[in-house]
């Protein structure tokens, strides 16, 4: 360690001692004072400041009348109120603008205005004289914990959120964030616009969209993109690039372990550097097959099929290679592609030529734009997303999705992931019955599933009807 590293160290060190020193005497120890006080600059303390102090205790007491952030600052910004404004140094003016709810919620949990000196975890009496009583300050953080339990799973839960980085609201020109709402023991995900969430007075024309909605209209323009030509014929050579490094990679390794084997002495380690080896040989003897193209076709002909087996990562991260962002408006979606797609815009418009598809593609700005006209509907008190132009065929989705659910259940149980119906049933927060006449679908013969995939569904066959049968037949069983 050089000399001036440790008198660096030490002098960082001395200065966090002070400054905790300094707290634990109940000082206020600089930078930004907050709504409702002033610096003295004759005591070096912090004053009230009566009229900001007023609004203070205001919001403490609205919040706990109300329990939402919210209401609060849209009540604040009714009463034409604004935050504090000030200059900084650089002669650069601040605030002066509407309550946010983030704004309401720093001055909740600000320990300040109880009297009391925040540092690290602790608190400590402070010096100054507090605008709230001990008793609103300690009710204040009881409701904010309550209040907050359980909200950060929302962003946790990626996998029903998986356009999470990608929406943005272009009316408000602000992100769709994720949220949700639980009902009947199941939780529904929606994407709402970040400055409603943020400014409860604000105004934006786009409703909370449903995320299995928009989802859907996003994957009808991308299965278009997946089903051209030139598409397809990059990712076989994508796969056929892979193939080549994966084989250089096993040869390298293979040469090394030869070598390994060759000098080596200890007989157990040169067992298993040949056991590695043996099966480096077959991995490589695997990777220097003939990729099946008539193969790959078939999976992407299907694609609907293979995307609701799809993990959640795989999704996300197949969308992160494609979509580079998406902008929603009352009227449209447009889909931003990466750069890589702007080869293939005159196939993509002659494809949606060709299937009479009100769907459109132009370039802008360096980059291949998707647009879907789309219609907001209100149905039976929910929100739905349409894309015009487009025959839904409700029944023939809710199957697909029924049997891809049916063969992933299968699967997981074959794996041993759960012991039975009930543990499933239990984790899926579904009853027995209701998983028990799913997974009835797993069985259905394979002419009867491959005439719902290619849309020629039997007569009177459909999803309410099957569980219907199902729950008939184990009444008599």
């Amino acid at each position: 360690m050089t000399f001036a590293q440790f008198e660096r160290e030490t002098i960082s060190e001395r200065v966090r001692d002070k400054i905790a020193e300094s707290k634990r005497m109940g000082k206020f120890c600089g930078g930004m004072t907050p709504m409702g006080y002033r610096r003295n600059n004759e005591t070096r303390r912090i004053d009230i400041d009566s009229k900001e102090a007023i609004i203070v205790r205001w919001i403490f007491k609205k919040y706990l009348k109300w329990k939402s952030c919210g209401l609060v600052a849209k009540a604040l910004n009714l009463r034409g109120l604004k935050t504090r404004k000030w200059t900084s140094s650089h002669e650069i003016n601040h605030g002066g603008k509407s309550w946010c709810t983030a704004r309401i919620h720093s001055i909740l949990t600000n320990p300040l205005y109880a009297g009391l000196i925040r540092h690290q975890k602790q608190m400590y009496p402070g010096e100054h004289i507090p605008i709230i009583t001990q008793e609103m300050w300690e009710q204040t953080q009881e409701l904010l914990s309550h209040n907050n339990q359980g909200r950060h799973k929302c962003f946790g839960q990626r996998e029903a959120t998986l356009l999470m980085t990608l929406l943005h609201c272009e009316e408000c020109n602000c992100a769709l964030t994720p949220t949700y709402t639980d009902k009947n023991r199941k939780r529904y995900f929606y994407y709402v616009c970040q400055k409603s969430r943020k400014y409860p007075d604000h105004i934006c024309q786009l409703p909370q969209l449903p995320s299995k909605e928009i989802e859907n209209v996003v994957f009808m323009q991308l299965e278009m993109l997946i089903q051209c030509y030139s598409f397809r014929e990059n990712i076989i050579e994508a796969i056929r690039q892979t193939q080549v490094e994966y084989c250089r990679i096993i040869k390298k390794e293979c040469s090394g372990l030869q070598t390994l084997i060759a000098i080596g002495k200890d007989h157990d380690t040169n067992m298993e550097m040949k056991d590695r080896l043996e099966m480096l040989d077959r991995k490589y003897g695997a990777f220097q097959q003939e990729i099946k193209v008539k193969a790959i076709d078939r999976y992407l002909d299907q694609f609907s099929v293979l995307w609701n087996e799809m993990g959640s990562q795989t999704k996300i991260e197949l969308l992160d290679l494609i979509v580079e962002r998406i902008e929603v408006y009352p009227t449209k979606i447009s889909i931003f592609l990466v750069e890589d797609f702007i080869c293939l815009k005159e196939e993509i418009a002659s494809r949606f030529r060709s299937e009479q598809s009100l769907f459109s593609v132009h370039q802008e700005d360096g980059c291949l734009i998707l647009e879907s006209p789309i219609v907001l509907k209100r149905v039976n008190g929910q929100n739905k997303i349409e894309a015009t132009g487009v025959n839904y065929d409700n029944n023939r989705r809710c199957l697909l999705h029924a049997i891809a659910l049916a063969w992933r259940w299968n699967e997981e149980l074959c794996a041993g992931k759960f012991k039975n119906v009930s543990e499933l049933a239990r984790t899926l927060k579904q009853s027995a019955a209701y998983t028990g006449r799913i997974l009835a679908l797993s069985n259905l013969a394979p002419s009867i599933v491959e005439a719902i995939v290619y849309g020629d569904i039997p007569n009177g066959l459909s999803l309410p009807s099957f569980m219907k049968t199902i729950g008939k037949s184990n009444i008599r069983n």
